[in-house]
């Protein structure tokens, strides 16, 4: 079963650094993934059911163009902040994964407040990881997280709710940009007819579809930068980043394991398998 993320009274990705990615939408319970996107918090609602009303799209015939604009899905440029107490021990990395998904929006006065070094002290971790700001670039999202009784919980004065526990060899980490990351996890990222999406292609003519961007190395990157952001990036050889709007829904579905990357932004993608 697919859930959809409805924008609640305020909501919602590959572990920063250490992970390179986040958990946008895992559904291990006990291994959560990439390099920090974070995971969801389901809805009651399925994904085809939510689709369908959802999908509503607004043409400007009435000033002479076809072009389609869709209305904007529950996800869409949602800014969402993860916290993750890691523990390194015996060669592994634990950590528990700490959202402000469908809490709130993470405000920005309350998450620049934090330090990271005092959590990881209250919380008796080795690090804090900070993985924030970021906002989804999806309309919609397929997949669940595993159930909990863990209660929200304050840091400072933002509130965040428990979203998972990850566990992996401390080897298999990478922190370079434009690494791949396997995530061991079932995802669907849904974009909508006349959306704009982001791509990274390789060598190897293999694309990968943005699914967040950050605000953790570059404090002003907004929405609308994100189309001439092949500019800034130092892509590797053989690499090319495009922006296109496309004509039709467009599901970018991963079954097992999800192959993530980053760019130096830590802006995240997923590859689409061909």
């Amino acid at each position: 079963m697919y859930y959809i993320f409805r924008r609640p009274s305020i909501y919602l990705s590959m572990l920063s650094t250490l992970w390179f990615g986040c958990f946008e939408d895992d559904t291990q319970s006990t291994e959560s993934d990439l390099p920090v996107d974070t995971a969801g918090i389901e809805s009651e609602i399925e994904a085809d059911q939510g689709m369908e009303q959802d999908q509503d799209f607004i043409t400007l015939n009435d000033v002479g163009t076809n072009e389609i604009i869709p209305n904007d899905g529950p996800l869409f440029n949602m800014r969402y902040c993860e916290i993750l107490l890691a523990q390194v021990d015996s060669g592994e990395i634990i950590a528990e994964v700490w959202g402000t998904q469908s809490v709130n929006l993470c405000p920005n006065e309350l998450w620049e407040v934090l330090d990271k070094d005092l959590i990881a002290e209250e919380y008796n971790v080795t690090i804090a990881i900070m993985n924030g700001p970021r906002y989804f670039v999806i309309d919609l999202s397929g997949g669940s997280l595993p159930e909990s009784d863990k209660e929200n919980r304050f840091y400072g004065e933002l509130e965040m709710k428990y979203l998972t526990t990850m566990q992996r060899p401390l080897s298999q980490q990478q922190s370079l940009a434009y690494s791949i990351v396997e995530v061991d996890r079932n995802n669907v990222w849904y974009y909508r007819a006349g959306r704009k999406v982001y791509e990274l292609t390789d060598p190897d003519g293999n694309r990968y579809i943005m699914q967040s961007y950050s605000q953790i190395v570059d404090h002003d990157l907004q929405l609308s930068d994100l189309e001439n952001l092949g500019e800034r990036l130092e892509l590797p050889m053989g690499w090319s980043f495009s922006a296109r709007i496309i004509d039709e829904d467009f599901a970018a579905e991963n079954a097992g394991i999800a192959k993530v990357i980053q760019d130096e932004l830590q802006n995240t993608y997923q590859l689409i398998p061909r």
